[in-house]
């Protein structure tokens, strides 16, 4: 009798945690660009940081051979995938891709957001411009923990297209070999989750990590948020006093609140797709 008790607890705990990984189907406008608030991006010619990072690392060897934009990115998301073991608790003493990258080689181990720092800024040292993302949880406000995730997007020239790559888990994702944004990866999984899939360096991924991966990652395929100025060199751009945009599905609340007591005041919200998409402006 214990057990049988013990099996139907069990199950209805496993119900409750996959309710909670419920991926929610957003919607947004399709307007035109608002011109107050842009992007922008360091010129990885002229940006001394950049510079320096790709240098250090020799970061053009990595790519060197690669004959596309992706190819360049999966190589690029690899060598920051191995840099560390992910450790959700520790944090850099910098924030910056060049610390981190220093502290992890004397044994640190770090979070998915310093994936995405390092990942974006590698990609944007070899002209591939990128940036850190931030993606939360529809109950962002009102969840104690894990309400967020951090990868880095980059837009690949020779498809002029925006595409998502997970440093911590070394995956991209692809539908009919085309690889999606975050908001293109939540409407595939959505539509068509059977045409999903995820690559990287080595191939296309497999296996039920892969499906674990597909049932964690849709939790946080709700709220977007980005910096505007991803450069690397100089003072930060904002706008209208505000460091960052949020892109926020249509009918939904704007969240104030990360996980019950941090304020999120440094945000510009939009409905709109396109303001969050759009071609990179590189630093002058």
């Amino acid at each position: 009798m214990k057990k049988i008790f013990f099996t139907l607890m069990a199950l209805w705990f496993g119900a409750l945690f996959l309710k909670a990984q419920h991926l929610e189907r957003i919607q947004f406008t399709n307007d035109s660009l608002d011109s107050k608030c842009d992007f922008r991006y360091s010129d990885c010619a002229t940006s001394v940081y950049l510079d320096s990072l790709r240098s250090l690392y020799d970061l053009t060897s990595i790519t060197k051979n690669c004959s596309s934009h992706l190819e360049k990115a999966k190589k690029l998301m690899d060598w920051t995938h191995s840099r560390w073991r992910h450790n959700g608790w520790d944090q850099p003493e910098k924030s910056d891709a060049i610390s981190i990258l220093q502290e992890a080689e004397a044994g640190k181990n770090f979070r998915c957001v310093e994936y995405g720092i390092v990942l974006a800024a590698v990609l944007n040292s070899v002209g591939i411009p990128a940036r850190v993302l931030g993606l939360r949880t529809k109950d962002v406000e009102t969840r104690k923990s894990g309400a967020g995730h951090v990868v880095t997007e980059a837009y690949l020239p020779d498809l002029r297209k925006w595409i998502l790559l997970d440093g911590q888990t070394n995956k991209i994702p692809i539908m009919k070999g085309i690889p999606l944004n975050a908001v293109e990866l939540n409407l595939a999984l959505n539509n068509h989750p059977k045409q999903v899939q995820f690559s990287n360096v080595y191939g296309i991924c497999k296996g039920k990590t892969t499906r674990r991966y597909i049932d964690w990652i849709g939790q946080y395929l709700f709220y977007f948020n980005t910096s505007f100025d991803q450069s690397y060199d100089g003072e930060k751009m904002k706008c209208n006093g505000k460091s960052s945009m949020m892109l926020v599905p249509l009918g939904a609340k704007q969240p104030k609140i990360f996980q019950i007591k941090h304020k999120i005041d440094y945000c510009i919200y939009t409905n709109n797709v396109n303001d969050f998409y759009r071609i990179p402006c590189l630093q002058e």
